[in-house]
């Protein structure tokens, strides 16, 4: 129930641009107590990553960094994330 919360937050907020997937904007897939994010940008992910961190300060909930990955798909020439930065202390 804590982690729909922060769903919802996540789905509200105009600074999280997600995928478009035909005429759907899609920002997040949840399981359980899985979270993925789909974010179009770096701005999206560096505001997504704001957004959890200052959840879990509230919700005593964290990411667990051994599990948890990055990845960039499609074109990368918009993205000024590369391999090797870290955002957060997860690496990309």
């Amino acid at each position: 129930m804590v982690l729909k919360i922060l769903c919802i937050s996540i789905r509200r907020s105009k600074d999280i641009q997600g995928i478009t997937v035909g005429t759907k904007q899609i920002k997040l897939g949840s399981f359980a107590d899985d979270l993925t994010g789909f974010l179009k940008n770096d701005h999206s992910l560096i505001k997504f990553m704001e957004l959890v961190e200052t959840f879990g300060e509230c919700s005593g909930l964290r990411i667990n960094l051994d599990k948890s990955e990055v990845m960039i798909l499609g074109d990368r020439g918009h993205c000024s994330l590369g391999n090797g930065f870290e955002i957060r202390n997860l690496k990309i």
